[in-house]
């Protein structure tokens, strides 16, 4: 999508993903209402995809993005076919934000899997760009830190989404990216200066809730 239909402030909570399906849509469809212009579902594990496809359902403009998608558990072509679908069913409203997660995690399922992940997430860019229909390069961002993944995101993606970054972090990243990438960092909370409208946690969650800004 292009860089300025990514704007504003988004939520992040687990609750969009993990929590009850009628009372994530509705809480989705609140949010929306209220103004703000993306939703971040996380990924440790389930039908991430299922959880994407019950927000975009219940919603009608607002950005619909993954934040982020695990590489280690979805393959390229799955993550091309879920995107391909949901851009025919719900228009252009979907991003595609991949990381590498955390190696305790990714190696709590298979002993040793994480390793070397600037290889592997481009590795896994590289499949995304061998498939016909797929996720296009300005439709996917990364949880880029470091300068290395951020010049990766550069090259092969729209821009970054890291996830509970310094304020520091977004004009560091910017310098690497330089002015036509989206830098969508997620703070770890919600102030009066960032809300477009009243707080409210979705789906009645206590679950923590980050915003994203995109500059």
């Amino acid at each position: 999508m292009p860089k300025d239909a990514l704007h504003g402030v988004g939520i992040w909570n687990p609750a969009l993903r993990y929590g009850d399906a009628a009372q994530a849509a509705d809480a989705a469809a609140a949010l929306e209402e209220l103004g703000y212009t993306a939703l971040w579902l996380p990924d440790v594990g389930g039908n991430l995809f299922e959880a994407l496809e019950n927000v975009l359902t219940a919603t009608e403009r607002v950005t619909i993005g993954t934040g982020i998608l695990n590489l280690w558990m979805h393959e390229p072509a799955e993550t091309a076919a879920a995107y391909t679908r949901f851009v025919a069913e719900h228009g252009r409203r979907f991003v595609v934000g991949i990381g590498v997660s955390h190696a305790p995690l990714v190696d709590s399922l298979e002993a040793g899997r994480y390793t070397k992940p600037l290889a592997r997430t481009e590795e896994y860019l590289d499949g995304l760009d061998a498939i016909a229909a797929t996720v296009p390069r300005e439709d996917r961002l990364l949880a880029a830190l470091g300068p290395r993944m951020l010049a990766l995101a550069g090259a092969k993606a729209g821009g970054t989404h890291p996830y509970n970054v310094a304020v520091e972090h977004t004009e560091f990243a910017r310098g690497v990216l330089g002015p036509d990438k989206v830098v969508a960092p997620s703070r770890p909370s919600c102030s009066s200066a960032t809300r477009p409208g009243p707080a409210r946690s979705p789906a009645g969650s206590s679950r923590p809730t980050s915003c994203s800004r995109t500059t």
